[in-house]
């Protein structure tokens, strides 16, 4: 008789997880703002742009994402085949603004129209690929989202500069001189 042992190993491997975070500026601002709501929220006046900046991470050491899809169904964004690495090396967290290519809707020329809070979300998903190609995984797609806030006001107030000639007494002397058609004429 012949006997051939063998073993096998069993565990578990870790939980994919990768995590969103949507954040918002209004020019001239520098400052990113991760503004999950009105409280934390940008604030700009009719007619203003704004821009958003999104970063996707990957939290686990056990997995690198693939097939990952970015979708803004608000901005129109939806960006699709991206890879993150697993946690820990280069290529595990990215972020993208509208000077990316196929991100410039994340630009928004004249965003404050009316108004008001403004909130879009951004959602991803991605399939989890285990970094050991001897491990296999069926737990289906990872996914995140991360909503955005924006507030939208009309301006509290309205200043008109207006100039006339030094002793001109005329009520009806001002002019507002905002351009070179406009501006009062004097002699040197």
């Amino acid at each position: 008789s012949d006997m051939d042992v063998a073993y096998l190993r069993c565990f578990e491997l870790g939980t994919p997880e990768i995590q969103v975070i949507k954040e918002v500026r209004i020019p001239p601002s520098q400052d990113w703002l991760d503004a999950n709501d009105a409280n934390s929220a940008p604030l700009g006046t009719l007619g203003s742009d704004a821009e958003y900046r999104i970063t996707v991470s990957n939290l686990s050491t056990e997995f690198t994402v693939e097939n990952l899809t970015i979708d803004d169904a608000q901005l129109n964004l939806n960006v699709s085949g991206l890879t993150l690495a697993k946690a820990g090396d280069v290529g595990a967290s990215r972020s993208f603004t509208g000077a990316d290519n196929q991100f410039e809707a994340l630009h928004v020329e004249n965003a404050c129209q009316s108004a008001g809070a403004f909130t879009n979300t951004v959602d991803v998903q991605g399939t989890p690929v285990p970094v050991d190609p001897n491990d296999v995984y069926n737990g289906g797609d990872v996914a995140d989202e991360d909503p955005a806030v924006r507030l939208c006001e009309e301006p509290a107030i309205e200043i008109i500069k207006e100039v006339r000639r030094l002793g001109d007494t005329d009520p009806n002397a001002w002019i507002d001189a905002n351009t070179a058609g406009s501006a009062l004429s004097l002699p040197l």
